[in-house]
């Protein structure tokens, strides 16, 4: 057996980096994550990069003003909302040529299996 709590999350701090290769490509591809949300404390340098639909473009969080953690609804909300809260296109591009450290904590359910099935409908 296990506490309670064990049976409901799955959640993960990620430690990311990214080489400071200075490209024009992105580092990490646009993507969705699957999680309920993704929390991404701003880093430096800035690289993030997500997609509005509303504005047509690709905005940058991290270059706003001020200290803060960026919240991203993943596709487990988008699911549990009924598509009400989609969720966000983002990926990784920078160009300073400097290394960049980013940590990401995603939130996710315990069961991936569970997850999974109700991303792709399934009863």
């Amino acid at each position: 057996g296990g506490e309670e709590g064990d049976l409901v999350s799955n959640t993960v701090l990620r430690l990311a980096h990214y080489a400071g290769k200075s490209s024009t490509k992105a580092q990490f591809g646009s993507h969705t994550d699957t999680t309920f949300l993704t929390l991404i404390p701003k880093s430096s340098p800035p690289g993030l990069e997500v997609y509005s639909r509303y504005m047509n473009a690709w905005i940058k969080p991290e270059v706003m003003d001020g200290e803060g953690i960026i919240v991203m609804p993943g596709e487990l909300l988008t699911v549990l909302t009924g598509g009400a809260i989609p969720p966000s296109v983002h990926r990784v591009s920078f160009t300073s040529g400097t290394p960049r450290t980013s940590t990401p904590l995603l939130l996710r359910h315990r069961d991936l299996r569970l997850c999974r099935s109700s991303l792709r409908g399934d009863e």
